[in-house]
């Protein structure tokens, strides 16, 4: 990935953010104003080649996640995006994962119920709404608890791969499909998951 990674990594963490969660979960991000030299480039090759998708352009921003701190219950349903595509690379260093025998990072998910990995929101919007009113919006009310990404309810969903948080490697997918930042206890009992992460257009 990047020539350079703790280059990348510095400006992630020295960028100012606002301290208040974003999408209730417990963390930061803030919009970066860098074309990172050509990771652009990269992005439209992968997205031409695999997708027959041209991108128009990409905006990149930080993504700091605290998951020693507690977050509303129903943030652990996976979700999908409003967006084409999404992609996070990862810039926790192998010391901070080095002693995890289980690998963090974004986990993906068939609905049992809807049978399908996959919602549109573009597409299917009165579907999406349903979705968001039966399984976001009351699973769990407000309860506060840690963040496992386990729990969650196994009648509904069925986790059918995770892309492991490797350092500076990346992790691209398309909006649509159910995912979820893949975190357990003591994943990281000392520091902040960090991604630079981005949304081609």
């Amino acid at each position: 990935m990047f020539a350079h990674p703790t280059k990348v990594r510095e400006l992630i963490l020295q960028t100012p953010v606002h301290k208040e969660p974003f999408f209730a979960f417990p963390g930061y991000r803030a919009a970066l104003r860098w074309e990172f030299g050509e990771l652009p480039s990269f992005l439209n090759y992968i997205l031409k080649e695999f997708y027959n998708h041209e991108m128009q352009g990409v905006n990149f921003h930080s993504n700091i996640i605290c998951p020693q701190e507690k977050l509303i219950k129903s943030r652990l349903v996976p979700h999908v995006d409003d967006m084409n595509f999404g992609f996070s690379i990862w810039m926790n260093t192998p010391e901070e994962m080095s002693t995890q025998k289980l690998m963090p990072g974004t986990a993906f998910y068939r609905h049992k119920i809807y049978d399908t990995c996959s919602l549109d929101i573009e597409k299917n919007p009165d579907k999406y709404d349903s979705f968001v009113k039966e399984y976001q919006d009351t699973w769990g009310n407000e309860e506060l608890v840690s963040f496992d990404s386990d729990n969650i309810d196994t009648d509904v969903w069925e986790k059918y791969f995770l892309s492991p948080m490797i350092y500076n490697t990346m992790v691209l997918y398309p909006g649509k499909l159910f995912h979820q930042a893949f975190v357990k206890p003591n994943y990281f009992p000392n520091c902040e998951r960090i991604s630079l992460a981005g949304l081609p257009k």
